[in-house]
């Protein structure tokens, strides 16, 4: 019987240290709030992603991201050197299957291959993104039937 109790407080404290590992509270990851605009050849992009990225975001699990709306986006980002990716597309019709054909609007030195960078200080911050394509390329905009 003794045997029995001895082991139970055994098991009991071994329990309690277990519990007492699980109870360490991760550190604080401070993040701080980016505002600013993205535009396409000099029209604000009406829809899409943003991504402010580091190894060692990607390491801990805290990449910022937000949507972009009517040119404008807002996230919460670790402070530090970001690579900044970017992405927008729109369905322009269906293929011979009747699958939507989609088309990215972003060229690929802005989000797959991006060259862009940005520093976010720990504050609050604006970082504005002015994003140049094929100047003979325009986005396509609500046809007006009146111009027919």
């Amino acid at each position: 019987m003794e045997t029995y109790h001895r082991s139970c407080l055994l098991v009991s404290a071994l329990c309690l240290a277990a519990l007492a590992g699980c109870s360490k509270t991760r550190p604080t990851i401070e993040r701080y709030h980016v505002t600013g605009t993205v535009s396409l050849n000099g029209d604000p992009v009406d829809h899409g992603e943003i991504l402010f990225t580091s190894p060692e975001d990607v390491a801990s699990g805290n990449e910022g991201s937000g949507m972009i709306v009517d040119g404008k986006y807002d996230l919460m980002s670790t402070p530090g050197a970001k690579q900044v990716r970017i992405y927008a597309s729109e369905t322009i019709g269906k293929d011979q299957q009747g699958m939507n054909k989609i088309v990215d609007l972003i060229p690929p030195k802005y989000n797959r291959k991006t060259t862009l960078t940005v520093e976010i200080p720990p504050e609050e911050h604006v970082a504005n993104f002015e994003l140049q394509s094929n100047p003979n390329r325009r986005r396509r905009g609500p046809q007006n039937n009146s111009e027919k």
